[in-house]
């Protein structure tokens, strides 16, 4: 029969093996900021895709995938808080077999207007193909049993950021059509994995802001053209656009994104009509061979 001592080591030593789960940063800030809600909107969006191979587009097709956006404000007398998600995946018997997703969640707190703190969640699918060769590679490896993704969590401070990653892997069934459902799983099993924390130091007394963010407050300025910083895990990125009105009201905001670490460009469109928040279409190249266009539905 056990003594009392040795029910109590075991019970440490349960303990100590158990990984208890905690709130990711943006489950933290949106509980730490209990703002009344002023506005809440949601758009949908039908992706098509166009490959090209040695200049020459070889395969456009609609409707490989969906997105969609996600947009909350609230306030009080002093804070503003900004919750943005912008998720995007394909449909595999659509897209030749290829099975992408990518998501990402800010929450963004103002303080008189000033970004204070700014938290954020994300996971996609891991592609490392650089070219149309790899991408075709990249389907006849394409693991039946599971797919590969990358997750992080993250937050950016007064002078840092910080950041976790973990690399998962899940069910190949996973894609557009199971989008909440690879979330909810991403989502429970980051909040229950040891972080190895990394640290990026900033601007003192400034707050680096999130993609997302300085997009939105790109779309919302004055100016015709603007130029941001933002950090996203262990990178910094400057982004650069400019507004080209066309016919309709309609406005186009062109993208250059710089990765100051790897000196790569990333370039993207996105046309809203004005005083909105949500855009009409996004065309987005996130790989030389491949650009995809979200049509709201």
């Amino acid at each position: 029969m056990l003594s009392r001592r040795d029910v109590f080591r075991c019970l440490v030593g349960g303990l100590a093996f158990r990984r208890i789960a905690t709130p990711l940063e943006v489950e933290r800030l949106e509980r730490d900021s209990p703002l009344p809600s002023i506005s809440k909107q949601t758009g949908s969006y039908r992706a098509d895709a166009a490959i090209s191979f040695l200049g020459m587009t070889v395969l456009r097709r609609k409707g490989v995938g969906g997105g969609s956006i996600e947009f909350e404000e609230a306030q009080n007398e002093s804070l503003r808080k900004l919750n943005i998600t912008f998720k995007a995946g394909s449909l595999p018997d659509r897209a030749g077999g290829l099975n992408r997703v990518g998501y990402i969640q800010e929450i963004c707190v103002e303080e008189k207007s000033k970004l204070r703190e700014a938290a954020y969640f994300g996971i996609m699918t891991s592609s490392p193909e650089e070219s149309f060769a790899d991408a075709k590679g990249a389907l006849n490896k394409q693991d039946k049993d599971g797919l590969r993704y990358t997750a992080i969590d993250g937050v950016n401070l007064t002078g840092r950021g910080r950041s976790a990653s973990h690399r998962w892997i899940f069910p190949a069934d996973f894609n557009w059509s199971r989008f909440d459902a690879l979330v909810t799983t991403a989502v429970e099993r980051t909040r229950s994995a040891e972080s190895q924390w990394r640290q990026l130091d900033s601007e003192a007394g400034t707050t680096p802001a999130t993609f997302l963010y300085v997009v939105l407050r790109a779309l919302q300025s004055d100016g015709r053209s603007s130029e941001s910083k933002y950090m996203f895990g262990p990178e910094r990125f400057h982004l650069k656009t400019e507004k080209i009105p066309e016919s309709s009201g309609v406005t186009r905001l062109k993208g250059e994104i710089f990765n100051e670490m790897t000196r790569k460009k990333t370039h993207f469109n996105v046309w809203f009509k004005a005083n909105t928040i949500l855009p009409t279409r996004i065309e987005f190249q996130p790989k030389s061979y491949l650009r995809l266009v979200f049509e709201t539905v």
